[in-house]
C-alpha cells in the first residue's frame, strides 16, 4: 500500500502540486493532504496570499478515482467572502475507490484562537481517519494539523496534550495504524517522543531524514530567517505501528509547497 501525506500550504505552488498528485495518482492508494480550503462559490479562485479556494474541488478532477473525505478547521479563514464564497481550510484524504472503507470520521484534538487585524476566531484542530480492511487486516490512517503556535515547535502543554488525544483515539483501533501529517513539532520534544514510547515507528527519525520544509520554505518564506527560530527544518512526521512492514519511505525536496511530501509504502499483515 502506498500513502503519501502533503500540507499543501492550500495550493499556493498550484501547477508544480497538481503535476505532481497526477504523477502519483495511479501508483498510490491513499492521499492525506493538510491544509485544503474549499469554496460554495468564487469569483477569485486566490486569496490575497495566493492560497487556491478551490483547492478541494480541483484535487476532485485530479483524482476521479478516489472517494475524498474532508474535516474542516476554520471557515473563511483569511479569505474574503466577498470575493470567494463560504470557504472552508481543513483537511482532505482521497482513497482509491477500489480500497474498503469501513468507517471514517474526525475528532477535534486542540482549538486555537487566531487573531487578525479584521477579527478573532476560533481554529479547530482535527484528526481526520478512514479505517480500511486490507486482507481482512484492520487498518486506521489518521491525518493531522498539529497547534500552529508558538513557531518554535517546542514542548508546551497544549501540544503534550494533543498526542495524547491522538494517541488516546487511535490506541482504541484494532488492527494497525498509521499516523501521517503536520504536527507542527520538532523532532527532540516529548510530544513526539510520546508516540514513539507507545510503540509507533517514527519514519522520520529511522530514515533520518533532514528536513519537512525543504529548500522552497527559504523561497516563500524569506523572512522566516529573520526570526529567532530561524528557518526550521522540522514540522511533518510518519508514524507506524509495529506489525506493518515499510518497503521505502522518503521525503522528496520538491518545490510543492511550503511543507515536503512524505511518500510511504507499507506491506500490511496477512492474518493466519
Amino acid at each position: 500500500m502506498k500513502i503519501i501525506s502533503l500540507n499543501t500550504f492550500a495550493g499556493t505552488v498550484f501547477e508544480p502540486l497538481m503535476a505532481f498528485v497526477e504523477r502519483h495518482a495511479a501508483d498510490t492508494d491513499v492521499f492525506c493532504f493538510q491544509e485544503v480550503m474549499r469554496t460554495d462559490g468564487a469569483k477569485a479562485l486566490q486569496t490575497r496570499k495566493g492560497w487556491r479556494v478551490s483547492l478541494l474541488e480541483e484535487l476532485m478532477q485530479r483524482l476521479p478515482l478516489f472517494e475524498p473525505f474532508f474535516t474542516s478547521m476554520a471557515d473563511d479563514y483569511k479569505s474574503d467572502p466577498d470575493l470567494h464564497g463560504h470557504t472552508q481550510i481543513g483537511l482532505a484524504t482521497f482513497v482509491k475507490r477500489a480500497l474498503p472503507v469501513s468507517e471514517h470520521g474526525s475528532s477535534v484534538i486542540s482549538e486555537e484562537i487566531i487573531s487578525t487585524p479584521a477579527r478573532t476566531m476560533k481554529m479547530q484542530l482535527p484528526l481526520l481517519f478512514v479505517k480500511l480492511a486490507i486482507q481482512n487486516t484492520p487498518l486506521t490512517i489518521c491525518s493531522i494539523h498539529g497547534i500552529p503556535s508558538p513557531g518554535d515547535k517546542q514542548d508546551s502543554p497544549e501540544r503534550l496534550e494533543q498526542s495524547k488525544r491522538i494517541l488516546d483515539i487511535i490506541q482504541k483501533q484494532a488492527g494497525e495504524k498509521i499516523i501521517v501529517g503536520d504536527l507542527n513539532l520538532n523532532p527532540d520534544t516529548e510530544s513526539v517522543r510520546l508516540f514513539e514510547q507507545a510503540g509507533f515507528r517514527n519514519l522520520i527519525r529511522e530514515h533520518r531524514i533532514q528536513t519537512t520544509r525543504g529548500s522552497h520554505h527559504r523561497v516563500l518564506h524569506p523572512k522566516y530567517g529573520q526570526t529567532p527560530e530561524g528557518f526550521q527544518e522540522y514540522a511533518d512526521y510518519t508514524f507506524v505501528s509495529a506489525g506493518l512492514t515499510v518497503n521505502a519511505f522518503e521525503v522528496p525536496d520538491l518545490p510543492l509547497s511550503d511543507h515536503l511530501p512524505m511518500l510511504l509504502d507499507v506491506a500490511i499483515p496477512v492474518p493466519s
